[in-house]
């Protein structure tokens, strides 16, 4: 992880990209084009393996970055491979603090090993609510910046979502699962976050609708901000996670595939309020 210097709280970190592989070169300048998966992706497919280590105390998600799905094209950037590789915590504490997300840049991995973003665009619009910002960021499927497929979308990559789907993780370490409906969102800490009955901990997204779009990003100088539409803020530590290049990573000996199931551990409500 790396310092960045816009902040709310003043204390923040932001975690680099990795190389490039191929790209959909045939994507650019085909704005408003669906593309199907796999149909139009030109070979470029996405892959994705994720990883328990219990000796090393990690999971680890590597991924190229590509979307598993079909997109519509808001915007004339063609994609590429990232050569992504996430190591977090396996088994991620609360900590005594929160800390602050990145205003702009990765959050979190989404299960189909694509990066998830904070809510704001590069121009500090609400890269989810409205038509302000770059065009086509507000969508479940994502867009490309930088030659990187991203999710503001607190669907992170799922046309349709319930409380029970595994969304992916954050960088803390804790799963992230779909939101609860409006009758259950009070549960929720600032961050996101809600303890279950084995005293484990996880986030939930919140629907668009949930969120106040009308108040400023930053709760004054607090970690804990107001476009929680992913996160408001991590309530694990963010110490000890890594971003890697998988062209040049070596797997731990201990490591092996994740399998995980994907139903939230909480009984929770599985509606989804009103669908982003």
């Amino acid at each position: 992880a790396q310092s960045q210097g816009e902040t709310c709280s003043g204390v923040i970190t932001r975690f680099p990209g990795p190389s490039k592989g191929a790209c959909l070169t045939s994507w650019a300048n085909s704005k408003d084009e669906e593309k199907q998966y796999p149909a139009d992706f030109g070979g470029v497919l996405s892959k994705v393996e994720i990883y328990q280590c219990p000796d090393s105390g990690k999971r680890v998600m590597i991924s190229n970055g590509i979307p598993d799905h079909k997109v519509t094209l808001q915007n004339n950037n063609a994609p590429c491979e990232v050569n992504w590789v996430v190591e977090i915590p396996l088994n991620p504490t609360v900590a005594l603090s929160k800390t602050e997300v990145p205003v702009r840049g990765m959050i979190a991995m989404a299960t189909n090993g694509v990066p998830a973003y904070g809510p704001q665009e590069s121009d500090s619009n609400n890269a989810v609510a409205g038509n302000d910002g770059v065009p086509g960021a507000r969508f479940w499927y994502g867009h490309t910046g930088a030659q990187t497929w991203h999710f503001h979308n607190p669907h992170m990559g799922k046309e349709t979502v319930t409380s029970d789907l595994l969304l992916g993780y954050a960088m803390d370490g804790f799963p992230i699962y779909g939101p609860l409906d409006d009758n259950a969102v009070n549960q929720l800490d600032s961050c996101n976050g809600i303890y279950n009955s084995d005293g484990s901990y996880q986030y939930h997204v919140r629907a668009i609708d949930q969120v106040d779009a009308n108040l400023e990003y930053c709760n004054g100088s607090s970690p804990e901000t107001n476009w929680n539409y992913i996160l408001g803020c991590y309530a694990g530590s963010v110490g000890s996670t890594e971003i890697f290049d998988s062209t040049s990573y070596t797997l731990p000996s201990d490591c092996f595939v994740d399998g995980s199931p994907n139903a939230s551990p909480v009984a929770a409500p599985t509606g989804q309020g009103t669908k982003p």
